[in-house]
């Protein structure tokens, strides 16, 4: 299964970065998870950043991939409902890329040419928590998958 985080933010803090790497070294190779954080746009007003966020985001989404974009206002899926949705994605045969907008969030072009939104809480979330609260929904899909004991009902 290939994978791609591409999220706006700036850089995490070293616990963060320690958290991400426990889950992401759980994952079995076949879970090619691939991180690309880029730097939020911090000139001109927040529309303006927004378009230019998302040509740099654009610009690392592979060809023929599975967009999902991040927003609140995007379908909430129990972490059981988001382990089969990737497995789903997964048989298309396309990398799945998941996208995480900067503080001002995601440009209303991006999220309207996305496969699908997903809310990962009715919550604010800081940025750098919703991408490992991502890698940690992914590590939990991989476990429910396999009928690891690490998802408990």
């Amino acid at each position: 299964m290939k994978l791609l985080i591409i999220n706006v933010a700036h850089k995490n803090s070293d616990w963060l970065q320690k958290a991400e790497n426990n889950y992401l070294q759980r994952l079995p190779n076949h879970y090619k998870l691939e991180l690309v954080t880029l730097k939020p746009v911090t000139q001109g007003e927040s529309e303006q950043r927004l378009a230019q966020e998302a040509a740099l985001v654009i610009k690392h989404i592979p060809k023929q991939s599975i967009v999902v974009c991040l927003d609140e206002a995007g379908l909430p899926l129990t972490s059981t409902d988001f382990s089969k949705q990737l497995r789903i994605w997964h048989t298309q045969g396309s990398p799945v890329v998941l996208v995480i907008g900067s503080a001002d969030g995601l440009a209303q072009t991006l999220k309207e040419s996305a496969y699908a939104l997903l809310s990962l809480s009715k919550m604010t979330l800081p940025h750098a928590l919703a991408r490992l609260t991502l890698i940690e929904q992914i590590y939990r899909a991989y476990t429910l998958e396999t009928g690891h004991p690490y998802h408990r009902v």
